[in-house]
């Protein structure tokens, strides 16, 4: 199949919002905007804004190697909005930062965890949050929800949500980049074959430059500087052919396994 880099399908300007913060250490609140309700999380959140771009990124890269996932966009929330909305603080009594920030597709899910791996059926979503964990270089646990099939009773599909971490703690800088290590297989809470992954591994391998400049392109201006743009680039790049070797070798054919 071909790949072809991702561009942000919805860049949403934010109507209202629901009161109370969500759950998780970024703090993020549901707004309502124009194309749909999404949960956001603002600049200056508690994890800093570093968040955002390990959000965004993630999320393009998961679009790039064809996970279905709930679709991020950079969301537009204005200052009249902030000074209108009461519940537009953080739990510290921090009014929200308006101007750009992440949001990602409000999906109705089940409880996290609740069900047996064998009734999940969108196995090749799980092994593509797989490669995109070992490119990147998660460094949380994996977080996902599921929720029930609507054509296949009693079946689930696995959502990938919550990339905050997915380029390492949500602090890093151009240096950090340029060290870190190659990638290494990350856990996968869900047991995957080879043939689950053949789509995303064909995906890492076919990753070129300018890909990687497609998706740092769309990360906004207020997130990122020049310097750390460049090596976000070259992060991306240089990791993804490596990632793939990596997932090649751990879930190896039976060839493979023979030579």
């Amino acid at each position: 199949m071909a790949f072809v880099a991702p561009q942000l399908n919805a860049t949403a300007w934010v109507r209202s919002m629901s009161p109370g913060t969500e759950g998780g250490g970024s703090q993020p609140h549901v707004f309502e905007t124009e194309q749909g309700p999404y949960m956001v999380k603002v600049s200056n959140n508690p994890q800093g804004p570093r968040v955002l771009v390990n959000e965004l990124t993630a999320g393009l890269c998961l679009e790039w190697l064809c996970v279905r996932h709930p679709g991020p966009a950079v969301v537009h929330v204005s200052h009249e909005l902030i000074k209108a909305s009461p519940g537009a603080r953080l739990s510290s009594g921090v009014e929200l930062e308006s101007g750009p920030a992440f949001g990602s597709e409000l999906w109705q899910s089940d409880p996290q965890g609740t069900v047996d791996a064998s009734l999940i059926r969108n196995k090749q979503d799980v092994a593509g949050t797989l490669a995109m964990d070992t490119w990147l270089g998660q460094n949380d646990s994996r977080q996902y929800r599921v929720r029930s099939s609507t054509d296949e009773p009693g079946k689930y599909d696995y959502i990938p949500v919550d990339h905050g971490h997915s380029i390492g703690s949500p602090g890093w800088t151009a240096a950090d980049l340029y060290a870190r290590a190659d990638p290494v297989l990350t856990p996968c809470p869900i047991p995957v074959t080879r043939e689950h992954l053949e789509r995303a591994i064909q995906g890492l391998r076919e990753f070129k430059a300018a890909d990687a400049r497609a998706i740092v392109g769309q990360i906004p201006s207020e997130w990122l500087v020049d310097d750390e743009r460049v090596a976000l680039e070259s992060y991306l790049l240089k990791r993804a052919a490596s990632a793939a070797d990596v997932l090649q070798a751990a879930y190896p054919t039976a060839g493979e396994a023979a030579a």
